[in-house]
């Protein structure tokens, strides 16, 4: 299966994107990359097999698996007991300011194995576990934000500090294109500009459009064009659900050149207006806020074109 780019939005009020996995049941993730370092800390249970560039992988408990930015990797879970999983993903712009030397291979080397045992990775398992247990009953907006911003930049530092490396073994592909990277960084920084089209991004990258549009397709899934709705679309999603600004300052702030248009574009991918979603959306924190703030947690990994993490778009 061709792997797909993955869309990852940081938790509202944390410098990271964070997913606690609970359930039991069997699932997968396809074949996906991004621009995130991804950790994966089994607490308990176990994560049946992970690939990642050509290597497999079988977490147990206590485990810690480091992903690299831009390595292609999948997931795959059987029946389990009593699993929990954590999943932190760094942003590698936020890796990068602390450390300028990171390239697009920001390469950090921890693995299940031996080397489990060491007095390094006993302080990233730690400040893990403290993660997961305050993310646990975190509620957004509230104070707990700020002790999990602290744990996770101590998280960098342990990283950007012990183990960095200059090489990882893989098998499989090691470097993703260029010229992916270029679109998927121009289109991610750029989309809230609703100046930004197809056209000229084509024009500024030197590509034509039907170049571009090939490079789209085989990296997202979905034409540019549409790949640019998308990510317009997901940003006033996420804005109706932790803001309370109009929906006609959230239309102009997402990239839409009109409230109509974000109508128009918001209904056909979530089968809502904004204002019903953010309605409906209300409706549910009032009946469960518990549950509710699970969903606003696990929100904020999409992957276009192929179903990715079960995330849940409609409330």
């Amino acid at each position: 299966m061709e792997a797909r780019f993955e869309h990852i939005v940081t938790d509202p009020g944390l410098p990271v994107k964070a997913i606690l996995h609970t359930s039991d049941a069997p699932d997968w993730v396809p074949p996906h990359w991004h621009d995130y370092v991804e950790i994966c800390y089994v607490i308990s249970g176990c994560v049946d097999r992970v690939e990642v560039e050509g290597r497999t992988y079988r977490l147990q408990a206590n485990d810690i698996l480091i992903i690299n930015l831009n390595h292609v990797h999948s997931f795959r879970l059987g029946q389990g007991r009593g699993r929990r999983v954590l999943t932190l993903l760094v942003p590698g712009d936020l890796l990068r300011r602390y450390d300028p030397k990171l390239g697009d291979e920001a390469l950090f080397d921890v693995t299940p194995g031996a080397s489990n045992s060491c007095e390094e990775v006993a302080q990233l398992r730690d400040l893990l576990t403290q993660f997961a247990d305050l993310y646990s009953h975190y509620i957004v907006g509230t104070v707990s934000a700020l002790r999990l911003t602290v744990i996770s930049l101590e998280i960098c530092c342990v990283m950007l500090s012990h183990f960095r490396t200059e090489s990882v073994e893989i098998s499989g592909r090691s470097v993703l294109k260029d010229s992916w990277l270029r679109v998927i960084r121009l289109f991610s920084s750029r989309y809230l500009d609703a100046n930004l089209s197809v056209e000229n991004a084509a024009s500024e990258l030197g590509y034509t459009k039907e170049h571009l549009s090939h490079i789209v397709r085989q990296v997202v899934g979905v034409p540019p064009k549409q790949y640019l709705t998308l990510l317009r679309a997901n940003h006033a999603r996420d804005q109706l659900l932790n803001t309370r600004k109009s929906v006609l300052q959230i239309a102009h702030d997402s990239g839409f050149t009109t409230e109509k248009a974000l109508n128009r574009a918001f209904k056909r991918i979530y089968g809502l207006t904004p204002a019903e979603y953010r309605k409906a959306a209300k409706e549910k924190e009032a009946e469960n806020p518990r549950e509710w703030n699970l969903f606003l947690n696990n929100s904020g990994c999409t992957c276009w074109g192929t179903d990715i993490r079960g995330t849940q778009n409609k409330p």
